[in-house]
């Protein structure tokens, strides 16, 4: 009786130390669900959704909807962009961006430092674009190829180019082979 006990406690520790594990695995798969990884902190994709809905449902003075790509955009440059211009004394305040988001009572974070990059860029003087262009060329940036893909040298964000579909023998296009399941 104690040994089936004693076995019944260890399997329900060995599960309990594998949940711990899977749990632990989920928060470094974040990076996995990233719209864009900047020199290491991701951008979720949860984000960039978030700050789309909010954005195209939420300014009266919004004309055209933004797209997803476009968010990532900004928000991937952003992280260079607002701290250039707060240091250059033009700061873009959550406040200012919450003006235009007028429709929207509590705007994301995300939204919110969408918002701000674009309106930063406006107000950026050519010594600031400098230094931030300076600062992308070098930074480590990667993008989930469905938001598209980076060009270094002109820090333009374009749609994804790489062909996706491998043809088959009759020359017609078919998705990539997916590995099978382990047994």
């Amino acid at each position: 009786m104690v040994l089936a006990s004693k076995r019944v406690l260890t399997g329900t520790l060995a599960a309990v130390v594998a949940a711990t594990g899977l749990l632990t695995g989920c928060d470094q798969g974040s990076q996995s669900r990233a719209a864009a990884i900047v020199d290491g902190q991701p951008i979720l994709e949860s984000d960039v959704q978030t700050a789309a809905r909010e954005f195209n449902g939420g300014s009266s003075q919004v004309t055209q909807p933004v797209q997803p790509a476009n968010v990532v955009s900004l928000l991937t440059f952003g992280r260079y962009v607002l701290p250039a211009v707060q240091q250059s004394g033009k700061g873009v305040s959550d406040d200012a961006a919450r003006k235009l988001l007028d429709k929207v009572e509590n705007p994301s974070r995300s939204t919110l430092d969408f918002v701000r990059t674009a309106l930063a860029l406006n107000s950026m003087d050519p010594a600031t674009e400098e230094k931030v262009v300076k600062q992308l060329k070098q930074a480590d940036i990667e993008l989930n190829p469905r938001y598209g893909s980076l060009d270094r040298k002109t820090l333009q964000i374009g749609p994804e180019t790489r062909n996706w579909l491998v043809a088959d023998a009759a020359g017609a296009p078919s998705p990539a082979p997916t590995p099978a399941p382990a047994p």
